[in-house]
């Protein structure tokens, strides 16, 4: 063992600096460097590290944060909240050297309708508070395996279980998100661990990711009616529901029981296997007198008089222009001594 400012050595390696003040370099290491005499690392007389380079941790994958427990159940790859029914004390320094006392939340299993803190990591890269009492590290940043029941997927989006505290499970729904599956679940299998990147966020399931396919798939009826259902989901606010009806709509055959409707506009109707465009309804109407009457023609500007429909007293001549009568336009006519007829002002 060596022991560098003190007789006695209780490690293989003992730096002893007899001093009370902050900030004090205790040790350091020097290169040349980018410039002579250049200092890369050192720590102070507070135990504060630094470095001119970058660190690389080979071990851990994510970073994370104790938080006091009393559920010693609790394991690593699980999920967790915060509990609002006990708590722990914790000591902060401040800056003046001096402690302030705080009663923090501990954490417990996540249920269903919890807001998730996070996921119990595994192997930390880095651990923060590494002094709380009864701490487990909850990863916040990073990727981390993490408990799942049911089938996830690579890419999934992941949030707290619906029947298992503590697990989480691919996401279906809108709502708070853990993160995203970076492996998949093992086949057939009720539970198991997948890798998971951490990404607490609000999410909205759309149609388009797998998980929209999910739901539509996983959903399971709890109302009297498919009205009552889609209203429901429609209500609350499910993305996935909305652009389904819409798909459905425009693209997808279905079969319903009942189908309301204050208009219903198509390019053919089907009864059974009977099926009919708009032109061949409409020549069915016709040829079954059916066909709505054409709409009544207004009359003439003028005198008001239609042809055909007034004569002069005792000639028979016909006032007004008639359209459409045939080839016969007359104005006036009169009958000569020989029988024969003659008109003046039109042609018979």
């Amino acid at each position: 063992d060596l022991s560098i400012g003190t007789s006695s050595a209780s490690s293989r390696l003992d730096v002893y600096h007899a001093t009370s003040s902050s900030n004090i370099d205790i040790f350091r290491l020097i290169t040349d460097v980018g410039s002579t005499g250049n200092v890369k690392f050192r720590i102070d007389s507070d135990g504060d590290l630094f470095t001119d380079g970058g660190t690389t941790i080979n071990s851990g994958a994510d970073l994370a944060e104790n938080y006091s427990t009393e559920d010693s159940t609790i394991t690593a790859g699980m999920v967790v909240t915060l509990s609002t029914s006990t708590t722990q004390t914790w000591n902060q320094e401040l800056l003046n050297s001096s402690t302030r006392e705080y009663a923090l939340a501990t954490i417990r299993k996540a249920n269903l309708g919890d807001e998730a803190l996070g996921v119990i990591s595994t192997n930390p890269g880095i651990i923060l508070g590494g002094n709380t009492i009864n701490g487990l590290p909850v990863a916040f940043s990073g990727r981390v395996p993490v408990y799942v029941v049911g089938e996830v997927k690579r890419g999934d989006y992941l949030t707290i279980s619906t029947s298992t505290p503590g697990y989480a499970m691919a996401q279906v729904t809108n709502g708070s998100s853990i993160g995203r599956a970076l492996s998949s679940s093992s086949p057939n299998a009720t539970s198991s661990l997948v890798m998971m990147i951490v990404e607490n966020k609000e999410r909205e399931v759309t149609l388009s990711g797998v998980e929209g396919l999910a739901y539509i798939d996983s959903y399971t009826a709890t109302f009297s009616s498919p009205k009552e259902a889609i209203r429901s989901q429609l209500l609350s606010g499910y993305k996935v529901v909305k652009e389904y009806v819409a798909v459905s709509v425009r693209g997808m055959v279905g079969y319903f029981d009942e189908l309301y409707a204050k208009m219903m506009k198509t390019d053919t109707l089907c009864v059974g296997n009977t099926c009919v465009t708009e032109s061949q309804l409409q020549q069915m109407l016709q040829q079954s007198g059916t066909q709505s009457a054409p709409a009544p023609v207004p009359p003439p500007s003028g005198d008001g008089q239609v042809a055909g429909t007034s004569t002069d007293e005792g000639t028979g001549s016909t006032e007004g222009d008639s359209s459409g009568s045939g080839d016969a336009n007359s104005n006036s006519s009169s009958t000569d001594p020989d029988g024969d007829t003659q008109g003046s002002g039109g042609d018979t």
